[in-house]
């Protein structure tokens, strides 16, 4: 059990998986399941550990449990990109207890990959709320344009 953020840091692999998954669901997510090694992919997880929904809408998560002084670079980017087009999935985010380099960043943009870094996760943690996946409809003078 999780008692105070900084706790996460101390997780194996497997209970922050576990952890996120748990977050994700408090957070308003539906059928979160973590890939398991080994059964969609002859190796490993395919590049992506949770699959989860927001609405109807199916997301693919990636995460990265990493030390404070090492950020997550580009070839985490390129694991969930190629991860989630093989499982067919488009809406993508990529997590991680630490910080992303700016490379991600651009990238991700360019990608449409949400990113989740150690501030974001802990604002989840804390108020178990995301505008990730949320629904957003048009107002009646934005759908003549549309």
């Amino acid at each position: 059990m999780i008692n105070e953020f900084k706790d996460i840091d101390s997780l194996s692999p497997t209970d922050f998986e576990i952890f996120i998954r748990d977050l994700f669901v408090a957070s308003g997510w539906t059928d979160a399941v973590i890939t398991e090694v080994g059964k969609e992919f002859k190796y490993g997880d395919g590049g992506v550990d949770i699959f989860a929904y927001k609405g109807k809408r199916k997301f693919a998560i990636e995460v990265k449990q990493r030390n404070l002084k090492a950020t997550v670079d580009v070839k985490a980017l390129n694991q969930l990109v190629t991860g989630a087009r093989l499982a067919n999935v488009t809406n993508k985010i990529l997590v991680t207890n630490s910080y992303f380099t700016s490379e991600v960043k651009v990238r991700a943009l360019r990608l449409g990959v949400e990113l989740i870094d150690r501030d974001e996760l802990q604002n989840l943690w804390v108020v178990k709320h995301s505008e990730i996946g949320r629904d957003i409809k048009p107002r009646k003078y934005q759908q003549n344009v549309i």
